[in-house]
């Protein structure tokens, strides 16, 4: 079993206890909306001891021996079977029992207060808490005696508490009819056993009334009776040995004590009420409730007894009968809810009115029991109200999972919004229960972005990937990404899955989509394109069909994403002033600055505006392939970008030579202008394949522009060419450089104007959401 299967028609959440095969789970009811608790055994493996887990999460062998699978489904159906007969209110009620694949189960009611003995373990309790503990579970026990039900496992740990600390007995696996041959085993927890239980004699009640003694001494002193290392029942049976009281307690407690357990069946107590009647008895000179001193100012601590629960006093003061209407609506909500056993209803305004009181309650006296907190959670959760406090105040981690996870049953869409964002804050349960309630939730999620918000969550909890694997989850949580990449009817709810699925590298769910492609569906499609563009390679078991036709619409997508305009215009831009100004340096005169130099000007800027145009272009292709196609390999990129801005700068400068120039004559030298050429942009590429930095770019495209001209220039000057890429005048050797610099400036300055206003803008809403 794990998180996300399903049984009938409860979905598992998280394993909360584990013990022998048995382990117990919480499960969401889909049809009733509470959370109960499922016990699970596999049959595939022998049972080690005789008693498994309970409904709190605590699971406790209780013998070594080896238990068959045949065993193991009858303990369990007779445990379902007798429960289901006996329907006392303080036996833990059972909802369901059955079989499915090789775990049988039973469906039983959720306790969120755990053992009897998490309580003990705080600190031994005083005799009345004792008593009023005990008395209902007393009863139970004596119902099913009447029955002729012996339990055999009476212990603190088959005792469990709900939200309000309300003890339920649980686990009759051993349970057996007094008197069968059967009930002669063994069978129990060591410490708790009776001595006719020790000798394997046919037990009866008594032994459970045994047992029930061996708890009452375990309540009021924190463990099991103890003879050094030996548990006292073996030194009882063996050598007579007294029950070792403590000297704390009291004579007449004592007395009960060492009646109830008593090696002589005869000798102990008829039935576990007569017990609770001796205990009674024991503090007849105490009384339960007393008030004292004239003038007395109630306060809100005397209206609550040790569990939480409301005491009706009288009052004429109107703070004072706030204060009680707050926790009567407190411990109102909680009997409904039942830390998720239930039904929650703590409507809006009630919560509002109950948080005024609560979160000042150590200034006034409340003291919020742990059940109290989480109900305080869930309301936050729920209605978004003081939520940052409650969250503070909502007790350990795995309450404040536990919480959260109630909370995306809710029928308000910001509450499950809520309880995601709160969910991504947390470490997971042990098998991990978040990602699989979160994947079964926004796989019937109505509201598009609850869905998105468990997209994300799911994506962040597993981490980015550098590799595929086969699921970042499981293939079945994987699948649900899938779904929503192809399926959904949200465009940025199909993106989002798309760019996670890439993120997490699910060959499972990319593989999904690949298979929903060949089906001709345009978003699948979509999808794959998505993840292609996010990831150097899709995985393996994709057919190379659907892989070129992803490869193809992802190069175009890459080349023709935003922006590509504005680079253009950077690089003609840069052409332009570069030639401009060189124009201008090269024939604005002195002699006859005024004129000259204005037909310069404007000379540069038209022939500038004119050749710049098609020199962007290569610029262009050289710079923007690089950096754009992701899809590609780095030197494939690369190598195109040097081939396609190559070919359109070659194409520019002989346009340029025979247009501008007027150079009618045979080449010089083809190779010469071939190398220098592609020279010019080379700087481009080069930079652009290794690194998206526009600085970085401009300053590598500079380096190759001078590097091409001034090569140019001074094959000009030895003679070896007669028309050079750019002409500059003889006695001016550094104007290549100029123009390389001007050019690499203007380009550098237009294409990293986007990459600042980013800047700029994350800096302010840095600045606004802080």
């Amino acid at each position: 079993m794990k998180p996300g299967d399903r049984i009938e028609h409860y979905t598992l959440l998280e394993q909360i206890g584990q013990g022998g095969q048995a382990a117990v789970w919480s499960a969401e009811d889909d049809q009733l909306k509470r959370i109960v608790a499922v016990k699970t055994i596999s049959l595939l493996a022998p049972l080690v001891g005789g008693s498994e887990g309970s409904a709190s999460g605590t699971a406790a062998g209780s013998s070594a021996a080896t238990v068959s699978a045949d065993e193991q489904a009858l303990r369990f159906r007779s445990e379902a079977k007798i429960i289901a007969e006996l329907e006392h209110p303080y036996i833990l009620p059972v909802y369901s029992f059955g079989q499915k694949d090789d775990w049988l189960y039973i469906i039983m009611r959720y306790m969120p207060g755990g053992t009897l003995r998490k309580l003990i373990d705080k600190h031994p309790l005083d005799l009345p808490r004792v008593i009023k503990l005990l008395e209902p579970l007393a009863d139970a026990l004596d119902m099913a005696h009447e029955r002729r039900i012996v339990h055999r496992d009476i212990k603190s740990v088959n005792i469990l508490l709900d939200g309000q600390n309300r003890p339920y007995l649980a686990d009759f696996g051993l349970s057996v009819t007094s008197g069968d041959a059967s009930s002669g085993s063994a069978s129990g927890t060591l410490a708790y056993m009776a001595p006719e239980q020790l000798r394997s004699e046919p037990v009866d009640h008594y032994a459970d009334l045994y047992a029930f003694g061996i708890l009452l001494y375990e309540l009021f002193t924190g463990s099991v009776p103890r003879i050094g290392s030996e548990h006292w029942n073996i030194a009882q049976l063996t050598r007579r040995e007294p029950l070792p009281i403590p000297s704390y307690l009291s004579e007449p407690i004592a007395n009960v004590l060492r009646r109830a357990t008593a090696l002589n069946k005869s000798e102990r107590y008829e039935s576990a009420m007569a017990t609770i009647q001796a205990l009674r008895d024991a503090q007849a000179d105490v009384a339960m409730l007393e008030i004292q001193g004239e003038g007395l100012a109630f306060d809100v601590t005397s209206v609550l007894d040790d569990d939480g629960l409301i005491m009706m006093l009288p009052t004429d003061d109107p703070a004072m009968q706030a204060s009680i209407d707050a926790v009567r609506i407190v411990d109102e909500a909680l009997t409904r809810w039942a830390d998720g056993a239930g039904r929650f209803r703590f409507y809006e305004e009630d919560f509002k009115y109950a948080d005024s009181f609560y979160r000042m309650g150590d200034e006034i006296g409340i003291e919020l029991s742990d059940s109290a907190r989480r109900l305080m959670l869930r309301g936050a959760l729920e209605y978004g109200f003081n939520l940052d406090y409650w969250w503070g105040e909502g007790g350990t981690t795995a309450d404040r999972r536990m919480v959260a996870l109630q909370s995306l049953s809710s029928d308000l869409p910001a509450a499950r919004l809520r309880a995601l964002e709160c969910l991504a804050l947390l470490p997971d349960s042990s098998p991990p229960a978040i990602p699989i309630r979160t994947a079964t939730i926004i796989a019937k999620e109505p509201e598009p972005s609850v869905r998105l918000a468990g997209i994300e969550l799911l994506r962040r909890r597993a981490g980015e990937a550098k590799t595929w694997r086969e699921a970042a989850y499981t293939p079945e949580i994987d699948q649900v990404l899938a779904d929503l990449a192809v399926k959904d009817p949200d465009a940025a709810v199909r993106r989002t899955a798309a760019r996670a699925i890439a993120s997490l590298r699910s060959a499972s769910a990319s593989r999904a989509i690949a298979a929903a492609t060949t089906e001709g569906k345009p978003a699948a499609f979509e999808a794959l394109t998505i993840i292609r563009d996010l990831t150097p390679h899709l995985p393996s078991g994709i057919a190379s069909g659907v892989r070129g036709r992803v490869f193809a619409a992802v190069s175009l997508r890459q080349f023709f994403q935003r922006g590509l305009l504005g680079r253009w215009l950077s690089a003609s831009g840069g052409f332009i002033v570069a030639w401009a100004i060189v124009q201008t340096l090269q024939y604005g005169t002195p002699e006859s600055r005024q004129l000259l130099f204005a037909q310069a000007v404007g000379n540069g800027l038209a022939s500038g505006a004119l050749y710049g145009a098609l020199f962007g272009v290569a610029i262009l292709l050289a710079a923007e392939i690089p950096a754009r196609l992701r899809a590609w390999n780095r030197l494939a990129r690369t190598a195109l970008g040097v081939i396609l801005g190559g070919v359109v700068a070659v194409l520019a400068f002989y346009i340029l030579r025979r247009y501008y120039y007027f150079d009618p004559e045979e080449m010089d030298s083809w190779a010469w202008f071939l190398t220098t050429s592609v020279g010019f942009i080379g700087g481009f590429a080069l930079l652009s394949g290794l690194t998206r930095w526009s600085l970085a770019r401009a300053a590598g495209g500079m380096v190759g522009v001078a590097a091409a001209l001034y090569a140019s220039h001074e094959a000009m000057l030895r003679g070896d060419i007669f028309v050079p890429l750019i002409y500059f005048v003889e006695e001016s050797p550094n104007q290549p450089l100029y123009f390389a610099l001007f050019m690499g400036v203007v380009i550098a300055f237009f294409a990293f104007l986007p990459d600042f206003f980013r800047w700029i803008g994350g800096k302010l809403r840095g600045i606004a959401g802080g």
